[in-house]
């Protein structure tokens, strides 16, 4: 008799979490709205934000998109060619998957150009394990490989917390764009010649090492406006500028999100058959919010 008694309890009360009181004649709502008071995400609107205050309001999360451009020339044109990539300029828009600043990030990315024939082209790929800690490499979007890979510690598009930290306070930092780390060289294709190009890369550098310290980054202390549009709004961002012996590095002024918006790369030495393949500039961020 107590189990009878005990069991109607149990299923009175689980009917009342259901359908709420008055369940003789249940109804499901098909409309549920939030609490007053209770919103879901702001999409960040840029219109008629400063570049101080739009730079501080960046928040790049699960379903953020960078969107950049990459052109070739030179040797670096014929190498494009050869990693199937078929023409003098590519769009990658980058994903993001998950992202915690000054820690990790995973992405995903499409490539697309416009092949001689004048059909639309594209390769695909996702990257895990990029190192945001203190990682004081880049992992250049050229260098990246089709398929789901890893990051090898290496910091994808943003410079590390600590990289930030040395850059913009004393204006000093050891910083680099990856080209010579061994892990990401054994894993780049030898198909196409490029891991051979890193190779000797790595060799001229060597030699060069013994007089100029090529990692040594200066960068500006003091910021600059940068255009940029952001959730398809052409605004200014805040940037600072670093510069080392193998190029130029322009990033945001945002210590939890420092994303690397351009790359110019100096003419690498010995005819590098990377030279024109490696630059990038970020032309637009999507689907951000406040």
């Amino acid at each position: 008799m107590k189990k009878t008694i005990l069991g109607k309890i149990i299923l009175t009360l689980a009917l009342t979490a259901v359908y709420g009181w008055g369940c003789g004649n249940p109804t499901v709502q098909k409309d549920t709205q939030l609490p007053s008071g209770l919103s879901g995400p702001k999409v960040l609107v840029a219109a008629n934000l400063s570049a101080d205050d739009l730079t501080k309001k960046i928040n790049l999360a699960s379903g953020s998109v960078v969107v950049l451009k990459q052109e070739y020339s030179g040797q670096g044109l014929e190498m494009a060619k050869a990693l199937g990539i078929g023409g003098k300029e590519a769009k990658r828009e980058v994903v993001i998957k998950r992202f915690a600043p000054g820690q990790l990030a995973e992405v995903e990315w499409k490539l697309t150009y416009k092949a001689a024939d004048g059909s639309n082209q594209q390769h695909v790929g996702a990257l895990t394990g990029a190192d945001l800690l203190s990682s004081r490499e880049m992992y250049l979007p050229a260098l990246w490989p089709d398929g789901v890979n890893n990051s090898y510690g290496l910091g994808l598009l943003w410079l590390s917390a600590e990289s930030y930290e040395n850059l913009t306070k004393s204006g000093f930092g050891t910083f680099d764009f990856g080209l010579t780390n061994r892990t990401m060289i054994d894993y780049a294709s030898t198909t196409v010649g490029l891991q051979a190009a890193l190779n000797k890369l790595q060799t001229s550098i060597s030699d060069i090492s013994a007089k100029t310290e090529v990692s040594l980054s200066r960068a500006a202390t003091s910021t600059t406006e940068w255009p940029l549009k952001v959730n398809g709004t052409d605004a200014k961002v805040k940037v600072y500028t670093a510069k080392n012996w193998f190029g130029e590095a322009v990033f945001l002024a945002n210590q939890q999100y420092p994303l690397v918006l351009k790359i110019k790369m100096n003419e690498l030495p010995d005819g590098s058959k990377l030279n024109g393949l490696l630059d990038y500039e970020v032309t637009e961020l999507r689907d951000l919010q406040e």
